[in-house]
């Protein structure tokens, strides 16, 4: 089973148990879930994405880059619509490698590595190996990191560095 799958069939777990609608059963972490993958009407979004999972804050999105490769397998990237000069990080070569960089902080915070006064304070915060107690439901973070064995990423800021130069040139034109 792919790790997109993997991820709503946990969401429909949690979310039966609940009584909740299952997409938005990680919303308190950041993860408004999108089923099926979407495709998001901002300017700044890569017209080869698909969304398939949103913040709930300022149209931030999370997207997979449509490569040569199957969804949950392809570069996850960012839009934060706010960030004109850059609204479009590259996070993840792929799902489980994004789900690995938000494991201590939530994805709701990963918008602040596209500002450039809070950026190095949320690298810091992300190579930190212990979850953040600030994060509001801590819980839900520990669910995802057991089910999917999730561990911080070593090298948060060359990592980053080496996904851009990988990836960010495959963004095709953004929606204007």
């Amino acid at each position: 089973m792919d790790a997109l799958q993997k991820l709503w069939n946990l969401a429909k777990q949690q979310g039966q148990s609940q009584g909740t609608d299952w997409r938005y059963v990680f919303s308190p972490i950041g993860l408004i879930l999108c089923d099926p993958p979407e495709t998001e009407s901002y300017d700044s979004t890569p017209a080869n994405s698909i969304a398939f999972a949103k913040t709930g804050g300022d149209g931030v999105h999370y997207s997979f880059l449509e490569i040569d490769k199957p969804l949950h397998d392809s570069p996850v990237v960012m839009t934060v619509p706010m960030m004109f000069e850059r609204p479009n990080l590259i996070l993840g070569e792929n799902l489980m490698e994004f789900l690995s960089l938000g494991c201590r902080c939530g994805y709701f915070s990963l918008e602040q590595l596209a500002y450039p006064d809070s950026r190095a304070e949320w690298i810091d915060m992300l190579s930190r190996s212990e979850v953040n107690p600030e994060v509001e439901a801590v819980d839900l973070l520990n669910l995802l990191n057991n089910k999917f064995d999730l561990h911080p990423w070593l090298e948060v800021a060359s990592r980053l560095e080496e996904l851009d130069r990988q990836f960010l040139s495959m963004i095709q034109n953004w929606r204007f």
